[in-house]
C-alpha cells in the first residue's frame, strides 16, 4: 500500500512481509480490512492517544464510563434538532424560515416553499423519520447542528452564507441538489408535496450517506 507524503509515495507495509504479497481476487477481501484498519486507526494511533491525553486531563477517566457514547455526545454538543419538541421546535423551524432567503422565481409564498416548511413542521412521525431536519441541514450546509447564535448566524468560511433556497427549474426528473460552499439547497419545481418529499427523501439517502478512504 502506498499513500503520498509531501508528493512523493511512501510503501508501507499492512502486514509482515506485504512488500512481497500480490493483491489477488482471493486476498483483496483481507487487503482492504487491512487499509482501512491502518487508515481508520494506525496511521492516526499518535494523534488519537494525543487526543485522550488532553481529554483525561480535563474529565476523569472514571466519569467518562458513567456514560454511553450517545450520552457523552449530548453532553458535550447539546441535544440533536430531531430530539427536540413542542415549542423548542416549533421555536427552531420559526428561526429556520426568518433567516432563509429565497433565491430565482421562489419567495416565501411560492407553493413548493409552503409545501417544504409543511413538511419540515409535519408532526406526522413516518415523516419525520423520513425527513429529519439535521439530515437536511447536512445536506444543505455540510453541518448536522445549528450554530450557537441561530440560523441567523450560519457562515461559510468565515463570510456569513444565510440557508437559501433556489429556484431549480421545472426537470421534476431531478433530485435536489445543494452548493454546500453556499449553504444553497437547487429544488425544482415539483408539482405536488408527496413528489417533493419523495425526491428530497431520495437525495438525502445519497447525500447523507456516502463515506470514501482519500
Amino acid at each position: 500500500y502506498q499513500r503520498r507524503v509531501h508528493g512523493g509515495g511512501l510503501a508501507i507495509e499492512l502486514v509482515s512481509g506485504g512488500a512481497d504479497i500480490e493483491v489477488t481476487d482471493e486476498n483483496k477481501d483481507i487487503y482492504v480490512q487491512q487499509v482501512v484498519q491502518h487508515k481508520l486507526n494506525l496511521s492516526i494511533s499518535n494523534q488519537v492517544q494525543a487526543f485522550r491525553d488532553g481529554l483525561l486531563d480535563v474529565i476523569p477517566e472514571s466519569a467518562l464510563h458513567l456514560f454511553t457514547a450517545e450520552e457523552l455526545q449530548t453532553q458535550i454538543s447539546g441535544v440533536g434538532m430531531d430530539l427536540l419538541e413542542g415549542e423548542d421546535r416549533k421555536k427552531l423551524l420559526q428561526d429556520w424560515k426568518d433567516n432563509t432567503v429565497y433565491q430565482g422565481s421562489y419567495d416565501q409564498n411560492t407553493q413548493i416553499i409552503k409545501w417544504f416548511w409543511e413538511l419540515l413542521e409535519s408532526e406526522d412521525p413516518s415523516i419525520r423519520d423520513q425527513l429529519p431536519l439535521s439530515s437536511i441541514l447536512q445536506f444543505t450546509t455540510g453541518a448536522s447542528r445549528v450554530p450557537i447564535g441561530g440560523f441567523a448566524s450560519l457562515e461559510q468560511n468565515g463570510y456569513p452564507r444565510p440557508f437559501t433556497i433556489d429556484s431549480a427549474g421545472n426537470n421534476t426528473d431531478q433530485l435536489p441538489t445543494a452548493s454546500t460552499c453556499g449553504n444553497v439547497l437547487h429544488l425544482p419545481a415539483y408539482p405536488s408535496k408527496e413528489m417533493l418529499l419523495m425526491k428530497l427523501c431520495w437525495a438525502l439517502s445519497g447525500g447523507n450517506s456516502q463515506f470514501g478512504l482519500i
